[in-house]
């Protein structure tokens, strides 16, 4: 999945920190995308923290807590680096 953050929040942040946030969730690898944003692909998500253990519920339970300051998550397929392979024509 592709998780935006609020401009500059993970900007200073190295990419261990910013996974270090999510550790109580599952097993995942992570790395920044750009300044505002990071790649992670989930290899385990927690029962307890996601019921359903969706990506999509995932997402939604990030969003909704106020010191992660996530303002959007979209799976690999929607992340803003692959829309590109989806609009690529061959000549």
């Amino acid at each position: 999945m592709h998780l935006t953050f609020e401009a500059g929040f993970i900007k200073p942040l190295t990419a261990e920190t910013v996974a270090s946030m999510f550790s109580e969730y599952g097993d995942y690898y992570l790395f920044k995308d750009t300044e505002d944003s990071v790649f992670m692909e989930i290899f385990f998500l927690d029962k307890t923290k996601v019921k359903d253990q969706s990506i999509e519920s995932f997402i939604k339970l990030v969003k909704e807590v106020p010191q992660f300051k996530v303002i959007e998550g979209v799976l690999y397929e929607k992340a803003p680096k692959f829309k590109a392979h989806n609009i690529c024509h061959i000549r």
